[in-house]
């Protein structure tokens, strides 16, 4: 045995760790997007369980795209597709305040619920697919819960930077003190009101005020808090993205049967698919070999991609 064998520990030469911490690049656009993100989530609790689809929810659609381009920058206005889908769900979002027909605006929040995300994950340029391929709205899903679930570690890197300064070791313990100081009393004071009966008299007129003004924002800004960090980790895919492995058929650009899949659901009279438009609309099944756009998408795909399958 030689002397760099000898020098070797009894388990052989060491392994990497597999448990590697994620390291989170935090500049100042991230610190100051953190709070901004909590402002529009607190604003999105309010317009969502509050409101309801009305002018609040197009306030939100212009703040998130405030948001969009405070952080992201000229990214938003870039490429014809982006100022497309830009107009269109501002468009659609102004329907929300100006229309007053709940069915018109219950079809146009679904709409703004799809194109949104779909838009926001184009500009981070970590997808493969351009947008006329059906099965772009799979691995836009997939980045967009990825960036929902995969960067929650994102919003405490930037609340609680490794390297603490003197602001963050006095501001967060203060902000942590107050939050741990609020839900302590929110606890004890309906128990010692429900124990003393001199307590709960000389405490009434100030339960009653606060439980009057203050109990719907303590939820809101309780449902806020837990949402930010997914919202932020959104953002933060957005600038910095994690684009998915493409193995397989999808790597080399194969037949996309999405397009026919979706044809297929919808022009079946008796399915989901096909049966509630139709009875929206008020029409028969007659009208199911005039859907163009049903039909367009995978003939478009396919004499997109035709002259890649004549070459295999």
């Amino acid at each position: 045995m030689n002397e760099h064998e000898k020098a070797l520990p009894a388990g052989g030469p060491a392994k990497l760790t597999q448990n590697a911490v994620k390291i989170y690049v935090i500049s100042s656009r991230e610190r100051l997007l953190l709070p901004l993100a909590f402002c529009f989530c607190l604003l999105l609790v309010n317009t969502l369980l509050w409101s309801g689809p009305t002018a609040g929810l197009t306030a939100s659609v212009c703040v998130w795209y405030g948001l969009l381009g405070l952080y992201l920058g000229r990214t938003l206005l870039n490429t014809w597709e982006s100022r497309v889908l830009l107009a269109v769900n501002l468009a659609l979002a102004a329907t929300l305040a100006l229309g007053s027909n709940w069915y018109f605006r219950a079809w146009n929040l679904l709409a703004l619920l799809a194109l949104l995300p779909v838009h926001a994950i184009g500009l981070s340029g970590g997808q493969f697919l351009p947008w006329w391929r059906p099965s772009m709205l799979w691995e836009r899903l997939c980045l967009l819960l990825w960036g929902l679930f995969g960067h929650l570690g994102a919003a405490l890197a930037t609340a609680w930077p490794q390297k603490k300064d003197g602001a963050a070791r006095r501001v967060l313990p203060l902000l942590l003190g107050a939050a741990g100081a609020l839900a302590l009393l929110a606890v004890l004071v309906p128990v010692l009101a429900s124990a003393d009966a001199l307590f709960a008299a000389a405490t009434a007129d100030l339960r009653a005020f606060v439980s009057l003004h203050f109990t719907d924002a303590v939820w809101k800004a309780l449902l806020a808090s837990v949402m930010t960090p997914f919202l932020f980790g959104l953002l933060y895919s957005l600038r910095r993205p994690t684009p998915l492995k493409r193995t397989g058929a999808a790597a080399r650009g194969g037949v996309d049967g999405l397009g026919f899949a979706i044809v297929l659901a919808a022009v079946v009279p008796w399915s989901i698919a096909g049966s509630v438009p139709l009875e929206a609309m008020g029409a028969s099944a007659l009208a199911i070999p005039f859907s163009f756009f049903l039909f367009a998408a995978p003939v478009c795909d396919w004499l997109c991609h035709r002259k890649q399958f004549q070459m295999e």
